[in-house]
């Protein structure tokens, strides 16, 4: 089961405790506690809030006016997701969410950090290749990448994928760096391919009753 919409937000009380709580976070020089990363495991308005940070297009954070403030907490929210969403287990519905919301980041006219959304894409690829891979290209990256090549970090992503070894830097230690398994690129192309045809002949016969 995979997200078919962005994360959804919290009562506004909840959306502005949580976007508070973070700006203290971000601001520590240690790791987050151990209570936060767990939380950011499961999802919620806590995930969802520290992905805005990067992604800067609901209120409050899109409403920082100070771009070197911005951007401070931009590439410590980068760090924070690859952290929690990399180490031990992840849930499906997390990691589709994630990948789906920050995708939405990389749209024309956005203001976010597409740099920090490329390097959590490619350590969530790292840690979950297979499903993270079938999720970018059920979400339709290649063409959202082409469309922001001219964007940091896009053309790395892409190249990723493809199985270049084209490597964005590393900001968790515990992963390695590492190119994609070609064949696993392959078995998903395969499928996604065989799925549209599925759907065109359904719609072929249909229209043949």
């Amino acid at each position: 089961m995979t997200a078919s919409s962005p994360m959804c937000r919290a009562a506004p009380e909840v959306v502005m405790e949580v976007y508070y709580e973070w700006c203290r976070w971000l601001e520590l020089p240690h790791e987050l506690p151990p209570i936060v990363m767990e939380r950011l495991g499961h999802g919620g308005e806590y995930l969802r809030s520290l992905l805005q940070f990067m992604l800067r297009s609901s209120e409050p954070h899109c409403l920082e006016m100070v771009m070197e403030m911005a951007e401070w907490r931009s590439q410590m929210a980068m760090h924070a997701t690859c952290m929690a969403l990399t180490t031990g287990f992840t849930q499906s519905m997390t990691l589709a969410s994630t990948c789906l919301e920050l995708l939405g980041g990389l749209q024309p006219g956005c203001s976010s950090s597409s740099l920090h959304i490329c390097t959590v894409l490619q350590h969530l690829l790292i840690a979950h290749e297979p499903e993270v891979l079938t999720l970018l290209l059920h979400y339709q990256a290649p063409f959202v990448l082409l469309r922001a090549l001219n964007r940091p970090g896009c053309s790395e992503i892409l190249q990723i994928m493809l199985g270049s070894d084209a490597m964005l830097p590393k900001v968790v230690p515990h992963l390695p760096t590492r190119q994609l398994h070609v064949h696993s690129l392959q078995q998903d192309l395969s499928r996604t391919t065989s799925s549209i045809d599925l759907a065109e002949s359904r719609t072929s016969a249909s229209c043949n009753c």
